[in-house]
């Protein structure tokens, strides 16, 4: 700073208003505080971002732990179907397998698939009325209005809400008359 502009600076002081220097002082200090404001705005946004990849990395560590909910039906179905496959095979080479142990085979499969969530839409023989979005007629032919009484042959399922597969029903006879023919 040459003798001029020393003189200058020293009046402005005298006149009360900031020096150069501290002007210069000034506008350092205000820029400083814009960048440190952005960068706590940064700051605050990584830390966001770093507790939303944790949220997601725990989500996904848990994922792993976790079993396979399909693994586990597998699991409990995996007896029962050897054993029924082994009667399969029993009866491919001629042997008499009773009628009863593979019923009871086959229900302790339904009832897994049915603990894990597959509902059954009706039961064989039931008489209810006929609703489309349920059921569907066993026989092609066969015209059902919504609200008509019918007769389940075949149950239906759904899982989770969604029907999966309709129950066949017919508009004839109870039970009794389905088991005579």
């Amino acid at each position: 700073m040459n003798l001029v502009e020393r003189i200058a600076d020293a009046w402005q002081v005298l006149l009360g208003k900031p020096s150069h220097g501290e002007a210069l002082a000034a506008e350092e200090i205000a820029s400083l505080k814009r960048t440190g404001a952005n960068l706590t705005l940064e700051l605050q946004e990584a830390r966001t971002a770093v507790a939303s990849l944790r949220g997601m990395v725990e989500e996904m560590e848990e994922r792993a732990g976790a079993t396979d909910p399909l693994e586990e039906i597998f699991a409990q179905v995996a007896g029962p179907l050897s054993q029924l496959r082994l009667q399969e095979s029993l009866i491919a080479v001629g042997k008499q397998i009773s009628g009863k142990s593979v019923m009871a085979l086959a229900s302790e499969v339904a009832g897994i698939l049915e603990d894990a969530g597959l509902e059954p839409i009706g039961s064989v023989g039931e008489e209810t009325v006929f609703d489309p979005a349920l059921a569907e007629p066993l026989a092609s032919g066969m015209a059902l209005s919504s609200g008509a009484p019918v007769v389940v042959r075949f149950i239906g399922y759904r899982y989770e809400g969604e029907v999966i597969r309709k129950a066949l029903v017919d508009s004839r006879g109870g039970w009794d008359e389905l088991l005579e023919k």
